[in-house]
C-alpha cells in the first residue's frame, strides 16, 4: 500500500472566500465528515495549503528536475561507497579481483531495490506513478521557521512536509540502503574472505549513513536547488585531480595513462557521465540545441588539460626558478 494512503480521513471542500486566511501560508484547514472546519494547523500527509488556507491533496506528476534531485540523493551514497571501495582496493584490484567486484555489485544491487521500493511504497493508488505537491520555494523545505506565534502568546505547529516526498522518500531510500547493506554484507562475508579490507569497507559505508542523513535533513532545500551545480563542479575538480596525480605530466604520457588504462578510461567515462547528469538536470531551462551543445563540450576540459600540460606543469617553473638562482 502507497505510503500516501496513510493520509488521515478528509474530506475537500473549497472554503467559502469569506474565511479568514491562516497567519502562515504553510497553515491550513480541513474539513471533516461532519462537515466541521477546523482550525488552522499542518494539513495531513500529502495535503498542502492553496491561497485560501484550504488543504488540497497533491496531485502533481513529479517534474523532470524533481526525478533528477531523488536520482541524485540516490546515486550520492553509491558514488561514495565506490570511491571508498577503489581506494581501498587501489594496490589490490588484480589478487583481490573478486571481493573488489563482489563490493562493486553489492553496492549497486543494494541502490536499486531501495530505489525500486521507496518508488513502489510512494507510489499513486492503482498506478506506479508519484505525485508530488511542487516546490515553490526555498522555505517549502523548512516549514519549522514559519510556525506563526500570534500576539507573541503560543505557536501555531503548522511544521509538515510541503515537499511531499521529495523529502521523505529519500530518509526511506536510505533506510532501506542500510538494511540491504547488513543483510548483502552478512551473505558476503560467507561467501569471500573477510579480511581487514572488507571490514574496513563495510565499516565506511556504516559512517557514511548517519553523515548522509543528517545532510539531507538539514541541507535538502539547499541541495534541491543547487545540485546541478554541485556535480557539474565536482566532476570537474576530480577529473582534473585524476589527470594532476598522473605521474608524467607529458601528453603522451598523458594520453597513454588516462586512455591506455581501462581503470582510468573508467573513471574518466563516469566524469563524464555525471557531467551529463548536471547538464540534463537543468535542460529544462534551456533549448535542445543547447542541451546538445554543452553536452558536446563534457570532453572539454580533460582536453584542454593535456593540450595546455606544456605550459602549467609546476616542474617547469620549479626548473625555471632553480635555474634563475644559480
Amino acid at each position: 500500500m502507497a505510503l500516501q494512503n496513510f493520509s488521515y480521513p478528509i474530506r475537500h471542500v473549497i472554503l467559502s472566500t469569506a474565511t479568514e486566511l491562516c497567519l502562515s501560508p504553510y497553515c491550513g484547514r480541513t474539513v471533516g465528515h461532519n462537515g466541521h472546519i477546523s482550525e488552522c494547523a499542518a494539513c495531513p500527509r500529502g495535503y498542502r495549503s492553496d491561497q485560501s488556507s484550504n488543504c488540497v491533496p497533491c496531485n502533481k506528476p513529479l517534474a523532470h528536475y524533481d526525478w533528477m534531485y531523488l536520482a541524485f540523493m540516490a546515486l550520492l551514497p553509491v558514488v561514495l561507497h565506490a570511491s571508498v571501495i577503489d581506494t581501498i582496493y587501489r594496490h589490490h584490484r588484480l589478487t583481490k579481483c573478486g571481493a573488489y567486484a563482489a563490493q562493486l555489485v553489492s553496492t549497486l544491487l543494494e541502490a536499486a531495490l531501495s530505489a525500486v521500493i521507496s518508488v513502489f511504497l510512494f507510489r499513486k493508488s492503482g498506478a506506479f506513478n508519484v505525485v508530488s505537491c511542487g516546490v515553490h520555494q526555498l522555505g517549502d523545505w523548512y516549514t519549522w521557521l514559519f510556525n506563526p506565534i500570534p500576539d507573541h502568546a503560543y505557536s501555531i505547529r503548522c511544521t509538515q512536509e510541503v515537499t511531499y516526498p521529495l523529502y521523505s522518500m529519500v530518509f526511506v531510500y536510505y533506510f532501506f540502503s542500510l538494511v540491504f547493506l547488513l543483510v548483502f554484507r552478512a551473505v558476503m562475508s560467507r561467501m569471500i574472505a573477510w579480511d581487514v579490507m572488507t571490514r574496513n569497507v563495510t565499516l565506511a559505508a556504516l559512517y557514511e549513513y548517519p553523515v548522509l542523513f543528517v545532510l539531507h535533513a538539514f541541507f535538502a532545500g539547499v541541495l534541491y536547488y543547487n545540485f546541478p551545480y554541485v556535480v557539474l563542479i565536482v566532476a570537474i575538480t576530480s577529473s582534473t585531480f585524476q589527470c594532476a596525480v598522473m605521474p608524467n605530466q607529458t601528453i603522451p604520457k598523458l594520453c597513454s595513462g588516462l586512455f591506455g588504462n581501462p581503470h582510468s578510461f573508467i573513471v574518466i567515462l563516469l566524469h563524464w557521465t555525471f557531467l551529463a547528469f548536471g547538464v540534463v538536470s537543468v535542460a529544462e531551462l534551456w533549448h535542445m540545441p543547447m542541451v546538445l551543445f554543452f553536452l558536446s563540450c563534457i570532453p572539454i576540459p580533460i582536453l584542454v588539460y593535456i593540450a595546455t600540460i606544456r605550459f602549467t606543469d609546476p616542474a617547469k617553473f620549479s626548473d625555471y626558478l632553480n635555474e634563475q638562482a644559480h
